[in-house]
């Protein structure tokens, strides 16, 4: 092999390499697109509590899940942004219950707030263990 041959080769190889540890846009889940739901959850529930987390599910399993939770026509995802407080009554915009978590449902594409659902226990599993 000629040496212009190996400077290419090892060019190519550093170059390589240097893409897999580059920096990301995207967390690479398939809830990242609902992270830009979050400011719009969180002005639903009047910024108060801490954010628990964020899923993605499809409108069919909202549906299933919470019976009440009117979704939007269509057919694409929503995200389900669940909060951690002190709720009031009257606290949080469109309920007039009290509790522990509030868990607001999100358009994913267009992030208007569907609804918001004030309870004492999440109904499923919002945080990763690390």
């Amino acid at each position: 092999m000629t040496r212009g041959a190996r400077a290419t080769l090892s060019l190519a190889l550093m170059l390589a390499l240097a893409s897999c540890a580059g920096p990301r846009n995207s967390l690479n889940t398939a809830a990242s697109v609902c992270f830009r739901a979050i400011p719009s959850a969180a002005d639903a529930v009047g910024h108060r509590g801490r954010l628990v987390g964020v899923r993605r599910r499809s409108q069919r399993y909202v549906a299933r899940r919470f019976p009440a939770v009117s979704t939007p026509p269509g057919r694409g995802p929503v995200c389900l942004v669940a909060f951690r407080g002190d709720y009031r009554s009257g606290q949080v915009r469109g309920t007039n219950l009290k509790g522990r978590y509030a868990i607001v449902v999100v358009e994913a594409r267009s992030r208007h707030v569907v609804r918001v659902r004030v309870t004492n226990k999440l109904p499923l599993r919002f945080r990763h263990r690390v």
